[in-house]
């Protein structure tokens, strides 16, 4: 498998999260599991985090892909942001 077919796809993202979100499976399918664990033991936080996750799936999904300017970004704001 290349890189490029081992990808994750922001348009499968949206159609799990429309018809799984609740209980997590755009989040499994992203690889992030304990985000995805706790969205479904609370039926998607309650709703809300199922909601608030429609904004977040294309930083997900390049978090996913190793998109190098996600981790510039995100390097960025972990420096900006110490504590």
């Amino acid at each position: 498998m290349t890189r490029d077919e081992s990808k994750k796809s922001v348009f499968l993202a949206y159609v799990l999260w429309l018809f799984g979100g609740i209980f997590g499976l755009h989040l499994f399918y992203l690889g992030r599991d304990a985000h995805a664990f706790l969205t479904w033991s609370t039926l998607g936080g309650y709703g809300l985090g199922w909601l608030s996750d429609v904004t977040k799936i294309p930083r997900y999904v390049r978090d996913a892909n190793d998109d190098p300017k996600f981790l510039a970004e995100f390097v960025q704001k972990v420096r900006r942001n110490k504590k």
